[in-house]
């Protein structure tokens, strides 16, 4: 997972670095920015941009939290930069004092919630293929019980046993991980 090898590897300039760090925040940023923008093709270029300004200041990360603090940082300051102005995005530099910044009240809830939303997210594509489904479409894509009924050929019912067992074999899965997840914490990360 998360090792000093993918670092040294995009220090040193391999694709196989980047590729690795693509690999494990390009969701969770793509998460962090959609909060921000509100739309996921606008997200998807804001991330593409961090990741390729990342590229360029590569020789610069030591550790990951170096890489990671980097990556959140750009991330947020792109989303700021677009909705301040929507035609055009661009990044603007980040701060010399990474540290400093990431004191800021906002990112850090913003860094935490995309973070518990990375293990939940991990957690359900463990699931059964019919739980999976249900819950990705009652707490991420935002459908109601009739929509899902229709789209999946389920009772009412059905849904409500599929989304319970759901949350119940998520609930067992994230405490094994040390994270507790209520019905309400679900629904504050995912349907804000």
């Amino acid at each position: 997972m998360e090792s000093a090898v993918f670092i040294n590897d995009l220090r040193s300039g391999l694709k196989e670095g980047l590729m690795e760090a693509y690999r494990l925040y390009r969701g969770p940023l793509l998460f962090f920015v959609i909060r921000y923008v509100g739309n996921r093709e606008t997200a998807e270029d804001i991330v593409a941009d961090v990741f390729v300004k990342a590229w360029t200041a590569r020789d610069t990360f030591h550790r990951v939290d170096n890489l990671r603090a980097y990556l959140y940082v750009a991330a947020k300051n792109a989303s700021l930069n677009y909705l301040r102005r929507p035609q055009v995005v661009s990044l603007e530099d980040v701060p010399a004092d990474i540290e400093e910044t990431l004191f800021d009240e906002d990112i850090l809830s913003n860094i935490v919630r995309t973070e518990l939303v990375k293990s939940i997210l991990e957690e359900v594509d463990k699931l059964p293929l019919r739980q999976r489904e249900v819950f990705r479409y009652i707490f991420i894509e935002d459908l109601s019980v009739k929509e899902i009924s229709e789209k999946l050929h389920l009772s009412a019912n059905s849904i409500y046993t599929n989304r319970s067992r759901a949350i119940a074999t998520l609930r067992e899965l994230l405490i094994k991980k040390g994270v507790v997840v209520t019905l309400s914490l679900l629904q504050a990360l995912f349907l804000r």
